[in-house]
């Protein structure tokens, strides 16, 4: 008993057998390692990636996956990748979804290979400005207003008004076009 910490000398002096000090110290530190465990999964739970760059939270979730295995009640695959996943901004859903959508569940490592490949590709799409598509696309009329059919019969001039045109085309008819045009 000499070689015992004082907290758990504490707990065990008056005990009478060694068989009795062993239980007591099994048992406390068993509450122990299921507290840190309960600890370490809520901390698991609640981490999101952030600021941080893809191989730091995938480093932080390895570790904190690697001390519950520890105490002998591992995460499974399922679970690794849940927690993974979970913590990402909404700028990864398009790897979500594709993930989602996958017949075959997918491995520890295709995930983090495909998080740090997604994760690059963006990076180089940053630095490069290529992120203006979107802009682009509403200059060149596909945004509101623009090209294509649209909003059909909310707009002046459309319909089955007094016009010879059936519902389609020009509300002008105010001359011949070259489409009426018969060639005989």
């Amino acid at each position: 008993m000499g070689s015992l910490s004082r907290e758990i000398l504490a707990q065990v002096a008056t005990l009478q057998t060694p068989a009795e000090v062993w239980s007591a110290i099994h048992a406390s530190f068993a509450a122990q390692t299921q507290a840190q465990i309960i600890n370490t999964r809520i901390t698991l739970a609640n981490l999101q990636k952030g600021s941080m760059g893809m191989p730091e939270y995938l480093a932080k979730i390895k570790a904190f996956a690697d001390e519950i295995a520890c105490t002998g009640d591992p995460l499974s695959k399922g679970e690794l990748t849940s927690y993974v996943l979970k913590g990402l901004d909404i700028e990864y859903n398009p790897v979500i979804s594709a993930l989602a959508a996958r017949i075959e569940p997918v491995t520890v490592q295709e995930l983090y290979n495909q998080l740090l490949s997604f994760e690059a590709r963006m990076n180089l799409l940053q630095g490069n400005n290529l992120r203006q598509s979107s802009v682009n696309s509403v200059t060149r009329g596909r945004g509101t207003g623009g090209r294509g059919r649209g909003h059909r019969g909310h707009q002046q001039g459309r319909g089955r008004g007094n016009s010879n045109n059936s519902g389609r085309g020009r509300a002008n008819n105010s001359g011949p076009r070259s489409s009426d045009a018969s060639y005989s």
